[in-house]
């Protein structure tokens, strides 16, 4: 029997319920490029209380959040047409309504001026961006001829880099290989994770400071 399709009402809660979610931090919308929107759960006990509530399906709230809601914010930002699917697809005629009012569901709920300003400096950036960041602990030992020496603890990360998007088409940055990532590996201790966070606490400030003047 084939599975029933969730109704547009189902995917209008959700939406909704994301944006609430959004505005108490418990999602953050990270955008590394232009064409990459990232919504990352930071509460996930919240979204199975919410889908138990609204008898929603839990593995249907998760795609929407992890990969059909981004996708749509990522559809909009870049002013694509609503007759093309995700992959540049021309859509179905069947297919449309739902995929247009799916549209207009995100951008009345989702889309607004922090959001656009975000995607503004990545589609303008010439420089490469940090997509995604890998990590984990890892503990040294050294050999009995080294000494008597103890354990120490560090972490790995991996940066995942992309490079900036040269297509100005944006029905052609759907197939763009400009993305294509590298990766660079770094060890770090907490000094190094101590000072990373000063570094970064400098710069949110530095920026909030800037923001409160315009």
């Amino acid at each position: 029997m084939k599975e029933k399709k969730p109704k547009i009402g189902e995917f209008s809660a959700v939406t909704t319920f994301v944006k609430g979610l959004i505005d108490n931090n418990r999602i953050k919308i990270f955008i590394p490029t232009e064409d990459i929107i990232k919504l990352i759960v930071t509460d996930k006990d919240e979204i199975k209380r919410f889908c138990e509530k609204e008898k929603i399906k839990e593995k249907y709230a998760y795609y929407l959040i992890d990969i059909e809601i981004p996708r749509l914010i990522s559809h909009i930002l870049n002013e694509l047409p609503d007759t093309i699917s995700f992959n540049g697809r021309p859509l179905e005629e069947d297919e449309k309504e739902d995929f247009s009012a799916k549209l207009k569901i995100v951008k009345d709920i989702l889309i607004d001026t922090k959001i656009k300003n975000t995607h503004l400096i990545k589609s303008t950036s010439k420089v490469k961006s940090i997509t995604s960041i890998d990590w984990e602990v890892s503990k040294k030992l050294f050999a009995d001829t080294e000494g008597n020496l103890p354990e120490l603890l560090y972490a790995t990360l991996n940066l995942n880099i992309s490079k900036p998007n040269s297509q100005s088409n944006p029905i052609a940055k759907l197939f763009s290989l400009n993305e294509a990532e590298e990766t660079v590996c770094i060890n770090c201790d907490l000094s190094d994770i101590d000072y990373f966070i000063d570094i970064f606490s400098d710069i949110k400030k530095a920026l909030e400071s800037e923001g409160d003047k315009s």
